[in-house]
């Protein structure tokens, strides 16, 4: 029974030398890293910038399409062709917002029940979940679009 005991400790410890090993080439590595950082930063100046076009661009964005009466036009896209296009007013909404059920469960009489979306808050159900472009003017568009509402 000792000597099992002793066989164990024996690869316990081997084991751990192992860890520490790893452990301390880690540090080590991440102390290269630290100190390459930090010479390449104080040998390269960084310039004092004045204004940040990205704030500038995103500040102009929100104040462009955020408005409760802004028309914009969508344009849903897939596969790199136009599947649809809509003119909306206000902002485009992510369809994961919702303060509802996204599914309702539908009592058919001579049918079991079945489970079918539910309509938006708003009563619409056009959800795209792939790509799109926000136009805040239309563009001229060379084909049709791949998707045509008819309403009548």
């Amino acid at each position: 029974m000792f000597i099992i005991s002793a066989i164990a400790l024996g690869l316990l410890l081997m084991s751990n030398s192992g860890c520490e090993q790893v452990v301390n080439e880690e540090k080590t590595e991440q102390q290269l890293v630290k100190a390459n950082a930090k010479r390449l930063s104080a040998s390269v100046e960084m310039p004092r910038l004045e204004n940040s076009l990205d704030k500038i661009n995103v500040k102009k964005r929100l104040e462009l399409f955020d408005s409760p009466n802004k028309i914009s036009y969508i344009y849903l896209i897939s596969y790199g062709r136009v599947m649809a296009n809509y003119v909306i007013k206000g902002k485009v909404t992510s369809g994961n917002k919702r303060f509802t059920a996204r599914e309702k469960i539908y009592n058919a009489r001579d049918y079991k029940d079945l489970v079918i979306e539910s309509p938006g808050l708003d009563g619409t159900y056009v959800q795209w979940n792939g790509e799109y472009m926000l136009c805040d003017m239309p563009l001229k568009m060379s084909t049709q679009p791949e998707l045509v509402r008819t309403v009548k």
